[in-house]
C-alpha cells in the first residue's frame, strides 16, 4: 500500500508519517514538500529510520502541474493525504504574502487532484481547517453549519473544499474532508501560539493576545488528529454529498 502525503515535513504532516511508521505495517510512504521556512526535513528522521526504503522523499513544488503529476505517475499511490498549504493566518494579512496562500492552497490543490484522477487514485483526503466556519458565538459547530471565513487563509482553504466537491460531483472520485480544530504538539513552528507563548515566559515576556482577550479556540494535539486522520482516511465513508 502506497500513501502519498503532501507538505509531509511540515507540523501535521511529519507528525502524520511518524504515527503511520509507528503503527502500520505493509506501507510505503511519497513525501512531497518543496521545504518552505515552516517546513523542516529532518522532522522525519524518525519515520525514515523504522521504514527505511520504504520511505521516499520528493522535493517538489505543488504548483507545478508536470512535476507533481510525474511524481505521481512514478510511485502510483494508493491514497494521498494533502496537508501542503500556507497556514499562517498572520502572514495572510500581509499584503506581500496575499498571493501565495492563493497560489498554495488553491492552484497547488488543484493540481494535486488533477493528478489524483490522472493517475487512479484509491482516496484523497483534503486536510481543511475549523477556520472555514469562521467565529462561532455559541456552542460548536458541526458539519452543517454555515461556512463563513472570516480571513484569506480560511477563505483559500474554503476554496480547496470546493475544488474537491467538483471533482467528487464531476469525476465521482472518493474523496473526503477534515476540519480539525488548531493542533499543538512536536514539531510545531515557534510563530505558532502555544510555541511562542511558551518562549515568552521562558525570556519572561509578555504573551500576545488577540483583540481584548476573550477570544476562546479550541485545541487538540496533533498525534489524536493524526489518529483521526488515519481512521478517516481507511474506514470513513464515501460521501454521497460533501458539503
Amino acid at each position: 500500500m502506497k500513501i502519498l502525503v503532501t507538505g509531509g515535513s511540515g507540523f501535521i504532516g511529519s507528525n502524520f508519517i511518524e504515527y503511520f511508521a509507528n503503527h502500520y505495517t505493509d506501507i510505503e510512504i511519497i513525501n512531497i514538500d518543496i521545504l518552505t521556512y515552516a517546513a523542516n526535513k529532518s522532522n522525519n528522521d524518525i519515520a525514515a529510520e523504522i521504514l527505511g526504503k520504504k520511505y521516499t522523499f520528493e522535493e517538489a513544488d505543488i504548483c507545478d502541474f508536470p512535476e507533481i503529476n510525474s511524481v505521481f505517475a512514478f510511485y502510483k499511490p494508493d491514497y494521498v493525504v494533502h496537508f501542503a498549504a500556507e497556514s499562517s493566518v498572520d502572514k495572510s494579512l500581509l499584503g506581500d504574502s496575499e498571493s501565495q496562500f492563493i497560489v498554495t492552497n488553491v492552484e497547488g490543490t488543484l493540481n494535486i487532484f488533477k493528478a489524483a484522477r490522472s493517475n487512479n487514485v484509491k482516496r484523497t483526503l483534503y486536510i481543511s481547517t475549523d477556520e472555514v466556519y469562521g467565529d462561532i458565538l455559541k456552542g460548536s459547530a458541526t458539519e452543517d453549519s454555515l461556512l463563513n471565513p472570516r480571513n484569506l487563509y480560511a477563505a483559500s482553504k474554503l476554496a480547496g473544499e470546493h475544488i474537491a466537491k467538483s471533482y467528487f460531483h464531476t469525476y465521482n472520485m472518493d474523496i473526503v474532508i477534515t476540519r480539525s480544530s488548531n493542533n499543538y504538539g512536536k514539531y510545531q513552528h515557534a510563530e505558532k501560539f502555544i510555541p511562542a507563548s511558551i518562549q515568552n515566559l521562558l525570556l519572561d515576556k509578555p504573551i500576545t493576545l488577540y483583540g481584548d482577550g476573550s477570544q476562546k479556540r479550541q485545541w487538540i494535539h496533533v498525534v489524536d488528529n493524526c489518529r483521526g486522520i488515519a481512521e478517516v482516511l481507511f474506514n470513513g465513508k464515501k460521501a454521497k454529498s460533501i458539503i
